[in-house]
């Protein structure tokens, strides 16, 4: 009776890995269909082409354009407590990465301080969760201080005060100094 127990396992432990083997070929067709570059038609008179292939992005937010390309956070990925890039994107769709995963808090919003905002003219301030995942979404989000000539180091600035009936000032998307010559100019 124990052999038989001890046959009748193994060969169900046998059969689950066998399964297990095959179960990966669909997993692959799927992400492979996926990550696919999609088809792009264009309408008469326009013509278009796939600049940045499928899997490049986790989750493109904001676009700023500076010099000759365009800056991109990317809120997605997650290294420790950190999740968030600020990426370079050329006109050829070309990638080039600024501040990897690892050394941002994720970010949703951001900005380059002008000239005019004194000693921290030029520095990236980015309206970021404290935390990742929806835990740091559920936060009083903060202002994050990214220093291009520190290798993109990134510091807390403050912390946004609480407000509302739940006290958290969370789920923000746009962080922007005002325009040249506004009132809002240099804030």
């Amino acid at each position: 009776m124990r052999q038989r127990l001890c046959f009748t396992i193994c060969c169900l432990l046998a059969s689950l890995s066998w399964r297990g083997v095959h179960a990966t070929e669909p997993l692959q067709s799927v992400v492979a269909r996926l990550t696919a570059p999609p088809v792009i038609t264009a309408q008469s008179g326009f013509s278009a082409q796939l600049l940045v292939p499928p899997g490049q992005l986790y989750d493109p937010l904001v676009m700023l354009p500076v010099g000759q390309v365009m800056w991109l956070n990317d809120d997605g990925g997650q290294e420790d407590d950190k999740g968030s890039r600020l990426l370079a994107v050329d006109a050829r769709g070309g990638i080039r990465v600024l501040a990897d995963i690892g050394k941002l808090l994720p970010s949703v919003g951001y900005d380059i301080a002008p000239a005019g905002f004194g000693a921290y003219g030029g520095q990236v301030f980015s309206l970021a969760q404290p935390k990742v995942a929806m835990e740091g979404a559920l936060a009083n989000h903060i202002i994050q201080r990214i220093e291009p000539a520190r290798d993109y180091a990134s510091s807390v600035f403050c912390t946004l005060p609480e407000v509302g009936p739940k006290k958290i000032a969370g789920f923000g998307l746009d962080a922007r100094f005002g325009p040249p010559g506004s009132p809002f100019a240099n804030r």
